[in-house]
């Protein structure tokens, strides 16, 4: 059930997307709290970026929250820029309020 309104959420609130011709790929990652800190999104993300080189992928984008500081210090770190903001309402279940979207790309 909880991730059934999640999946509504998303319909309800889609957020800001980059035109996926130009973004062909889209990032999702996630490391366990206790984990984080060590170094682990980063290298799942320099593989992830690797892997779409090779394969000839053009762009890569991604979405997180304006408070997800530690990921966005990540993302701008490897050449990640922000494509796209905009207050959602669609995180305030899980923040207790609405949050600012972010849309973030990258040239491969």
């Amino acid at each position: 059930l909880p991730h059934l309104r999640y999946l509504l959420r998303l319909v309800l609130f889609p957020g800001p997307k980059a035109p996926k011709r130009l973004y062909p790929a889209h990032l999702h990652i996630a490391v366990d709290p206790k984990a984080q800190g060590k170094g682990l999104g980063k290298a799942l993300l320099a593989d992830f970026l690797e892997c779409l080189k090779q394969k000839g992928v053009k762009g890569v984008q991604l979405s997180t929250t304006r408070a997800n500081t530690a990921a966005r210090r990540l993302y701008q770190s490897q050449g990640f820029r922000l494509y796209a903001k905009r207050a959602s309402p669609f995180w305030a279940p899980y923040h207790g309020h609405p949050v600012i979207h972010e849309v973030w790309v990258k040239e491969l």
